[in-house]
């Protein structure tokens, strides 16, 4: 976990240090000991302060690790992370994913662009009111059925208690379907996660997935970017997890938020 403040770490390392040289400096003129010990165990906190500092601070700007709520009141704990690098060795692959959060630029009520960030947690629910929330990157290859990739995973109950963290892995490319359309032509486009050179699309991708705590699963993502061409009882981007220990179907809290999603780049 990181702390984030208004000003970077080595500010309060600084601040700490001198906070320490003044209590040296007193401890050198003042006699007293009651008075020498107090500023004895002020000068050691502050000087652990000083080195602490670099190491639970990130700089202003900087995503770290955070713990985030994916979705407007979903009350899903999830660590995200602004990196475009989760994808690992999916790069090599010819399609690659990245779980994005949609940052809507300019007017709220009528947007002219969108900023693509590489934090997304969409989710899902079960019947029994448990929650699964996802975020990471991969990439798929057609032509050898292979996928790659993975990240970060939170299960929570209906009361919305964490009851499981882990990590998924992409294991296996199993079938996509593209959809047509896009953004509308005057929307400007910020944070190209995908390759140099690379194009977004819609569609639907199923991959073979393995959760560090629920075993094997079926990861079914999709991104839909015009209205003209929403299936059935869709209106935005979603995931389903299902398997033998894993029954998250219900797409429609995740979808509502229209800020949690998916984004597939290809040649």
């Amino acid at each position: 976990m990181t702390i984030q403040l208004d000003w970077p770490w080595w500010v309060s390392s600084l601040l700490a240090a001198g906070v320490a040289a003044g209590c040296l400096v007193a401890l050198l003129l003042i006699r007293r000991p009651v008075v020498q010990g107090i500023l004895g165990t002020l000068a050691v906190l502050a000087i652990a302060s000083a080195v602490a500092a670099p190491l639970v601070m990130s700089d202003p700007g900087s995503p770290g690790m955070a713990t985030m709520t994916p979705g407007a009141g979903s009350g899903v704990p999830m660590i995200g992370d602004d990196s475009p690098d989760q994808a690992g060795t999916a790069v090599d692959m010819p399609f690659t994913f990245f779980f994005t959060h949609y940052e809507y630029l300019g007017d709220p009520d009528d947007p002219s662009g969108v900023r693509y960030h590489s934090s997304g947690a969409p989710f899902a629910d079960a019947p029994d009111g448990s929650t699964i929330a996802v975020n990471g990157a991969g990439g798929w290859d057609p032509a050898t059925a292979l996928a790659d990739g993975g990240g970060e995973y939170v299960i929570t109950n209906a009361a919305g208690d964490v009851t499981e963290r882990g990590t998924w892995t992409a294991t296996d490319f199993v079938s996509f379907e593209q959809i047509p359309g896009w953004l509308p032509p005057h929307w400007r486009e910020e944070g190209w996660q995908g390759p140099p050179g690379s194009v977004g699309f819609a569609g639907f991708l199923e991959i073979g997935v393995t959760l560090s705590g629920s075993g094997e699963g079926l990861l079914t993502t999709w991104c839909l970017m015009s209205e003209e061409y929403l299936p059935p009882d869709h209106v935005s981007d979603g995931i389903t997890v299902t398997g033998p220990q894993l029954d998250f179907t219900d797409y429609h809290r995740s979808e509502a938020s229209f800020v949690e999603g998916v984004m597939f780049y290809g040649p």
